[in-house]
């Protein structure tokens, strides 16, 4: 898994100006570029999954899931059980996906 990040910054988290994310996405547009084409070249994009998101809008307009859900299914497309990444701290069950994760099918096909 990589993040890609903007250093020590939060820029993404702006909520009062959200012309601020276009120039972010530019800025982001080279170096996704740059990650895609060296999977490509290694022969490893069809065995990648790249997710690019973020946080826009309050509530979803059909079909809400929880980020929980969202991950959980992406573990799922290359065969990983979610409930099988379970690791215990503290006395708390923790995964990849939270506990709460459920299998949602349709979320992406």
């Amino acid at each position: 898994m990589v993040r890609v990040c903007f250093g020590d910054d939060q820029p993404w988290d702006n909520h009062d100006d959200i012309t601020r994310h276009a120039r972010r996405a530019k800025q982001a547009d080279g170096p996704m570029a740059a990650l895609l084409q060296d999977l490509k070249d290694r022969d490893m994009l069809k065995s990648t999954i790249v997710i690019v998101g973020g946080e826009f809008g309050f509530r979803a307009v059909e079909k809400p899931v929880h980020p929980h859900d969202l991950h959980t299914r992406v573990l799922h497309l290359p065969g990983l059980k979610h409930t099988r990444l379970t690791y215990r701290c503290s006395g708390r069950d923790f995964r990849l996906a939270g506990v709460a994760g459920s299998l949602v099918r349709d979320v992406i096909f």
